[in-house]
């Protein structure tokens, strides 16, 4: 429960009033309501609501939204392989003042200001194209695989 505070403070949020969990489609309903429990617990002031995936969320403080696919490694961040998903935020930017992207792998977030969201998303996908080019690279392959083993 401490990290999300350290990770809101991180992103110079002051205690928010109103967070917004957004469900993913065929996402973890159980993880979602674990979240919001644990936000409510950082946030004993705050009103944590769920929102419907497609349903658009209400003004609110702090947006979350959660990314459940599995990490691959090495340089690779869930959000690269969830750039729609990412992108899909873009819609929803003026109805918040900042959002927290949520792995929920690892339990790590990242707090962002709904203004720099165009910019995160664009540097992602800048990352994420350096990834597949890095993936691709022999070299870097026999290097990386007594490391990082495949399936």
């Amino acid at each position: 429960m401490y990290y999300f505070e350290h990770y809101l403070r991180e992103g110079g949020l002051k205690a928010p009033c109103v967070v917004v969990i957004l469900r993913n489609p065929g996402g973890d309903d159980g993880l979602c309501r674990d979240l919001a429990a644990e936000i409510e617990d950082a946030l004993p002031g705050a009103s944590v609501r769920l929102v419907a995936p497609g349903e658009p969320p209400p003004r609110c403080d702090l947006l979350v939204s959660v990314f459940e696919r599995p990490y691959r490694f090495p340089l690779q961040d869930v959000v690269h392989d969830s750039l729609d998903q990412l992108e899909g935020l873009l819609r929803h930017r003026a109805a918040c003042r900042s959002l927290l992207l949520y792995r929920a792998r690892w339990r790590e977030a990242e707090v962002v200001a709904s203004a720099d969201l165009p910019r995160l998303v664009r540097r992602r996908r800048s990352e994420a194209r350096l990834v597949r080019l890095l993936e691709r690279s022999t070299i870097l392959g026999r290097l990386l695989r007594p490391l990082y083993p495949g399936p």
